[in-house]
């Protein structure tokens, strides 16, 4: 009896040994228990939009955002207040991987670094705003040949308002975007300010009129332009009808990358996003090619399996920050 009990005490604490806590290394759990089956009988199905209800014919599998261990690890995670929970489809059409995502968040964050204006006649006055962020969405494709992940981010307004997500990459506990195109850099977003100054660079050139969270490149006037206002040429910030706490975008998004060629994208733009928000529920289809053929994506069309983290930013701008805006999922298996 006493050699059963000491050969227990030695199997207890192997297992404590072998159970310990997250060591902050850049490996995921190399078993996870939850598994997604890629579904490949897709033939006439519209994939890009994320409410068709050809979504409806493939089954979804439910994963815990609540209580996973985000890879980033420079800051400390807190219990998080975001959704509890992300819904999942995959898919493969084609040549490319289809990941159908939704979640639950009660606000839709769509103004980020937002001005607000504090005085409305000329010389007009801004206050740029500390706490206004955007939603995101994070899709981390573990390479199981080396410590990387193969990043897929979807920001509401900056990556999103043109359909794309953004290509990165983590590595040693440092995110990075992935290389351009033959244009490089391409430009998708800037910040929307006048560089020294607590200004906009730009506004609509429907002036006052316009509220909208996202302003297009294309559409806009910067503080040089003129515009013919009422009856004579004027700058913007000397028209009217501006509202005290009125809103201005914070980032201008530049239209014209849609028109760009994929070679003209490269690896950094190579993954389609199309999203809707719709009873306190997003969601979410990201699209990407298994073979892209840059070096800095992950080759899927040669595995069967592949380790996948999802994150949620709920009005957040970092990824590596812990609080309670940032959910994070256990890792799964994505089954091709």
């Amino acid at each position: 009896m006493k050699r059963l009990i000491f050969v227990f005490a030695i199997l207890s604490m192997g297992l404590i040994w072998g159970c310990g806590g997250d060591d902050g290394g850049p490996g995921p759990d190399p078993t996870p228990s939850t598994r997604i089956q890629v579904t490949t009988n897709t033939a006439g199905l519209d994939l890009n939009d994320p409410l068709d209800s050809d979504w409806g014919t493939i089954d979804s599998v439910t994963v815990d955002v609540s209580q996973g261990i985000p890879p980033a690890k420079l800051n400390p995670s807190l219990a998080a207040t975001v959704t509890n929970e992300v819904k999942i489809k995959a898919a493969i059409r084609s040549d490319s991987l289809f990941m159908w995502f939704q979640w639950v968040d009660a606000t839709n964050d769509v103004w980020p670094n937002n001005w607000k204006i504090s005085k409305n006649d000329f010389p007009m006055d801004f206050d740029s705003s500390l706490f206004d962020f955007e939603d995101q969405m994070y899709a981390l494709f573990y390479d199981n040949a080396g410590s990387s992940w193969d990043v897929w981010n979807w920001r509401v307004i900056t990556t999103g308002a043109v359909n794309f997500a953004e290509g990165m990459n983590w590595i040693n506990q440092v995110l990075t975007s992935n290389e351009g195109g033959t244009i490089n850099p391409l430009p998708v977003a800037l910040r929307n300010r006048k560089s020294g100054f607590r200004f906009p660079l730009y506004v609509s050139s429907d002036t006052s009129e316009f509220t909208d969270s996202i302003l297009f490149f294309e559409d806009a006037l910067s503080e040089n332009d003129t515009i013919f206002w009422p009856e004579d040429t004027t700058f913007w910030y000397k028209t009217t009808g501006w509202q005290i706490d009125q809103k201005i975008p914070g980032w201008v998004i530049f239209g014209s990358v849609l028109d760009k060629t994929e070679a003209q994208r490269g690896s950094r733009w190579d993954i389609g996003a199309y999203s809707a928000y719709t009873n306190n529920t997003y969601s979410l289809v990201m699209v990407r090619k298994l073979n892209t053929g840059y070096t800095d994506d992950f080759d899927l069309s040669t595995l069967d399996s592949v380790k996948v983290q999802l994150g949620i930013l709920n009005n957040q701008a970092s990824f590596t920050t812990g609080s309670n805006n940032r959910g994070f999922s256990e890792e799964f298996w994505l089954i091709f």
